[in-house]
């Protein structure tokens, strides 16, 4: 049973497969709730220093968000191939 909100729980689920395994599935949201956290903390991060002057240097930390949000898209669609 989850403890989680309907939509953060779908959003969680974004990368796990019908056939993945509990501990699989787990992993994935576990993946998938990091990067939320990194991106949310790197706002953060952008805002301080826009709110100090420094752009140059709000830049760093916004490309990792535009990474972050670019990077569990794929993974609805990756399947994985058998050998």
């Amino acid at each position: 049973m989850s403890r989680l909100p309907g939509w953060l729980q779908r959003l969680v689920d974004v990368g796990s497969l019908p056939s993945d395994s509990d501990e699989t599935r787990l992993q994935k949201s576990v993946l998938v709730l990091s990067a939320m956290l990194m991106a949310a903390l790197a706002s953060i991060w952008v805002g301080t220093y826009l709110i100090l002057g420094l752009p140059e240097s709000a830049a760093i930390p916004f490309e990792r968000i535009l990474e972050t949000a670019q990077s569990p898209w794929p993974a609805p669609v990756t399947l994985e191939s058998s050998p």
